[in-house]
């Protein structure tokens, strides 16, 4: 674009060109440009929108919990530190339905300073959500998703920081010494971000644990899925004995066989 332009006229709002004129006049191709260049600036502001807070370092608080209403293109980052390899692990949490729930975004090699994983969220509506993420677990589900080998000790098992107290006894002296002191922790939470059109109610917590929250979810989640029978089917088949026994998808677990009876308000085998 000409540097030959000058903005005149609010009543139009488009720059003027003196290329050829020391009288300024509007001149098509270059208003085209004008609009173009800022469409373009447009699009990659919104590609690259986000906001960040940055959160407390403190190994022991690797739980955060939120409020958000995603709107349109929403999705939020926790960007973790792992401590031994200071290696930075994101973990992007979009809304999107795949059945591998977390998988690697970026190539892996020896060496690697950071590497991402995405979540599927499912579909969000528009709508408040209460959002509770143990960051210490789902760093540790992202790194054992890229071991293929189906075992538990392919898993990657990662430990929090913690308070812990030393008692000993005092040399010569009839007494004990107690030292406080607080285990490193393998990770430590370096910010959270929010992409897209997104409201986030302003208090964001961290936190060692969940404990009550986790449980009051799995209620809910109990009480608004069981059947009409009372109990809780399991959605997929399970093969027994080199497929000498399937269940089909349906099947009810040994601990499920005895459930509350709305209706008739009794236990009974399903």
């Amino acid at each position: 674009m000409s540097c030959d332009l000058i903005i005149t006229k609010r009543s139009q709002g488009v720059p003027m060109s003196t290329q050829w004129s020391p009288t300024p006049y509007y001149y098509p191709i270059q208003i085209a440009q004008y609009g173009l260049q800022h469409y373009s600036r447009m699009l990659g502001a919104l590609h690259n929108a986000g906001c960040y807070v940055f959160l407390d370092s403190s190994p022991r608080l690797h739980v955060l919990s939120f409020d958000w209403f995603p709107v349109e293109n929403a999705s939020f980052t926790i960007l973790v530190r792992v401590i031994e390899t200071n290696m930075l692990v994101l973990l992007n949490y979009v809304p999107t339905h795949d059945p591998r729930c977390v998988w690697n975004d970026s190539i892996s090699f020896a060496g690697l300073e950071q590497i991402s994983f995405s979540y599927s969220l499912g579909e969000l509506r528009n709508q408040w959500y209460s959002v509770t993420r143990d960051a210490l677990v789902d760093t540790a589900r992202a790194l054992s998703s890229m071991n293929m080998i189906k075992k538990k000790d392919a898993n990657v098992i990662l430990h929090p920081g913690a308070h812990f107290l030393l008692i000993q006894p005092a040399v010569h002296q009839k007494c004990f010494i107690v030292a406080h002191g607080l285990l490193l922790g393998d990770v430590k939470l370096v910010s959270l971000g929010f992409r897209g059109l997104v409201a986030v109610r302003q208090r964001i917590e961290q936190s060692e644990n969940a404990h009550r929250k986790s449980f009051l979810t799995a209620a809910d989640w109990l009480v608004s899925n069981q059947e009409e029978n009372g109990g809780w089917s399991v959605p997929v088949e399970r093969s027994i004995a080199d497929r000498r026994l399937v269940l089909p998808a349906g099947w009810y677990s040994a601990m499920a066989q005895v459930c509350w009876d709305r209706k008739f308000g009794s236990f009974r085998y399903c």
